[in-house]
Order: structure tokens, then C-alpha cells, then sequence
């Protein structure tokens, strides 16, 4: 899940931004047997830069790192995360 809070202006700006991105999984299922090496849940932090253009456009691009880290088993542990986006105010 990732939550963006954006203030839009109709004039041109640079923003810095600091998001704080989730994730959730839950364990794979097979035959009614968990899989102990699925799942878990993540929280990052992802501070970043945001463009908005005086016509309403912005585009914004960040760096997650992980806060918490809790994955059941045995699993690759994410190291960042780039997250990019575009959007426009209407």
C-alpha cells in the first residue's frame, strides 16, 4: 500500500517530500499447508523530490528505505525501493 498526501498549486514548484509506504503478505496456502518462508509485512521510509508545473502536471520521485522489517522465514530482504509517480490536478 503505498499513501501519497499531495497538496496541488497551480504554479510552479519544488518540493521536498517524505513519504512513509507499507506493505502486507500473507502466507502462501498450499493443499492447507502455510509455506513458512511467505509473507510478513514491511515499512518504509522514502524521502524525495516533487516537480508541479504551473499547468497542473507534477511528477515526484523517491528512495524507500526499510524502517521495520518483519518477513517470516526465509526471505530477501530488501535493501531500497525507487517509487516514482505522475500526476495532474484537475
Amino acid at each position: 500500500m503505498i499513501v501519497f498526501l499531495t497538496v496541488w498549486r497551480l504554479h510552479t514548484a519544488w518540493d521536498l517530500i517524505l513519504e512513509l509506504n507499507g506493505e502486507w503478505h500473507d502466507k502462501v496456502n498450499i493443499d492447507d499447508e502455510d509455506e513458512l518462508n511467505t509473507g510478513g509485512n514491511l515499512i518504509q521510509v522514502a524521502p524525495g523530490i516533487r516537480y508541479t508545473a504551473d499547468s497542473g502536471w507534477a511528477a515526484a520521485i523517491s528512495a524507500g528505505f526499510p524502517v521495520i522489517e518483519n518477513l517470516n522465514g526465509h526471505q530477501s530482504k530488501p535493501d531500497w525501493r525507487a517509487i516514482a509517480n505522475i500526476g495532474f490536478a484537475f
